[in-house]
């Protein structure tokens, strides 16, 4: 029989044999009974259910330490691996560390890795791998005739950034077959491994939509390659009797990077001024330039200028000089000029004393300043430069 059924039994045997008096101190010892086993019952699963969590939580804690102190000995038994290794053990001690971590599943490759390295090598193993890849690459591109690669960079994070964020690199007027690598770029690489840009001295800003066509695939190892240019140093005739404009024209040369449209207008057109300023004017050379130009114009803004240029062909005439200024405007903001081009401009103009010969850091810092501004450099701005460089400090002519 339980405490809770005896207290009941007892509760009525007093109330049935017992006095009244009798019966209520009865009543009053069964009560303090009842009581007394209502507070264990509830007492003694709350201690148990409070021992159990802080059972619990003392073995989490425990847990927590003993992994982190085992990750303190295996972090600690790596670098002390790593570090015997590196700087040098002989072959009894290497021997007896392979054999020791052949036991530890956690340390063989490891130690298997760094016992291959060999110390005096080691500290140079980055800097051959890199300039490797430069040699190869920079072979590659040697091989293609008057190619001239400055440098390469790899397509890190940052490099991504700078491009994709900042937009302070531009492409280049490319060849075909720079484009070929552009528009079907070689399956998991950015580009082909090909990507013609100049990080400083660029030109030809390229729309959103393309930029992100380039770089879909985002961050890669490929190696980028600033491309450099060859110039023709033929000797630069300037007639005598030729305006500034004209002469830096005469003095720009050509570039086989530069888009073909713009290549070809610059010829001819200096051809036209050869002709056209020179002492002995050939009047079929004139014809032959104006027909070839004629060609070239096809923008709508140059209906005016094909209909002067018709009428001179027709008349066999030169183009009067309302007519020169207005092609020498138009290809002024059309041809799109490098660095090396509009150095060698300068250094044309100073050799024939179109300017005077003022240190040539000036000029380059003008220029220099004029492409971070503007991002590119057309002919007429090189030619405003120079005529403003010559009102400043003043010409021989």
């Amino acid at each position: 029989m339980s405490t809770g059924q005896r207290a009941l039994a007892l509760l009525l045997a007093a109330i049935c044999c017992s006095p009244a008096s009798a019966a209520l101190e009865t009543c009053q010892k069964a009560a303090e009974s009842t009581q007394a086993w209502l507070v264990l019952m509830i007492a003694v699963p709350a201690f148990v259910n409070l021992v159990s969590v802080v059972l619990i939580v003392l073995t989490i804690v425990h847990v927590r330490r003993l992994k982190r102190v085992t990750e303190a000995i295996s972090s600690s038994t790596h670098w002390l691996t790593r570090t015997a290794v590196r700087v040098g053990i002989g072959p009894s001690a290497k021997k007896a560390l392979l054999e020791y971590a052949s036991k530890k599943p956690n340390l063989a490759k490891l130690v298997q890795h760094f016992t291959q390295i060999d110390p005096a090598k080691d500290a140079k193993s980055r800097t051959s791998q890199k300039q490797e890849q430069l040699e190869s690459g920079k072979s590659a591109w040697n091989e293609r005739e008057g190619s001239i690669v400055d440098d390469g960079d790899a397509v890190d994070r940052e490099f991504y950034r700078r491009f994709a964020v900042d937009r302070k690199i531009v492409l280049t007027p490319s060849s075909a077959d720079f484009l070929f690598h552009l528009e079907r770029p070689q399956q998991g690489t950015l580009t082909g491994g090909e990507l013609p840009i100049l990080p400083v001295y660029g030109w030809r800003s390229v729309s959103g939509v393309m930029t992100d066509r380039y770089l879909a695939a985002g961050p890669s190892k490929d190696l980028v390659f600033h491309r450099g240019f060859k110039l023709g140093r033929d000797p630069v005739a300037i007639p005598p009797n030729c305006s500034l404009p004209i002469a830096v024209l005469l003095a720009t040369p050509s570039s086989r990077h530069m888009a073909s449209d713009q290549r070809e207008l610059l010829e001819h057109l200096q051809n036209l001024c050869r002709a056209h300023y020179g002492n002995d004017e050939d009047a079929e050379a004139i014809e032959n330039s104006l027909r070839t130009i004629l060609d070239l114009l096809s923008h709508p803004e140059t209906e005016q200028m094909r209909s002067t240029l018709m009428v001179a062909i027709m008349r066999k005439k030169k183009p009067q000089q309302n007519d020169m200024a207005d092609l020498l405007a138009y290809a002024g903001r059309h041809i799109n000029m490098e660095w090396d081009q509009a150095a060698s401009v300068i250094e044309a103009l100073r050799n024939h004393d179109c300017l005077q010969k003022t240190p040539s850091e000036r000029l380059r810092q003008r220029l220099s300043d004029f492409l971070r501004e503007k991002g590119r450099i057309r002919l007429i701005d090189v030619q405003r430069i120079a005529i403003s460089s010559r009102k400043q400090w003043g010409s021989k002519k």
